[in-house]
């Protein structure tokens, strides 16, 4: 009888583990991704995992993305939908890019 317990308790543990797996899959795949691509930018150019590109370059260039994403946010979160936020930075963009090039900058 006790066998039967046994038994009946490694199958349910097992089937645990499996519907775990099954549902967190796609999470552990995009982490074993990004770790694979994190992996590889590393090893062909080490200046990637520094500091100085972490702060200089991706926290740089995101900050003016994450600023209207931040006020974005309160506008869909009061009922409103403003999807004039892309289009004025994306004029802001090539008024920039003009300007850039017609200064020779």
């Amino acid at each position: 009888m006790s066998e039967a317990t046994n038994a009946g308790t490694k199958s349910e543990g097992s089937s645990k583990v499996a519907a775990f797996i099954r549902r967190e899959i796609g999470r552990v795949t995009a982490l074993a991704s990004l770790l694979v691509i994190f992996t590889f930018f590393t090893i062909m150019r080490p200046v990637f995992a520094s500091w100085a590109n972490v702060s200089g370059g991706i926290l740089m260039s995101t900050t003016v993305i994450g600023l209207m994403a931040i006020g974005v946010t309160f506008v869909i979160i009061t009922g409103g939908i403003d999807l004039s936020v892309g289009t004025s930075m994306a004029l802001v963009g090539v008024i920039t890019g003009k300007t850039v090039m017609a200064m020779n900058l």
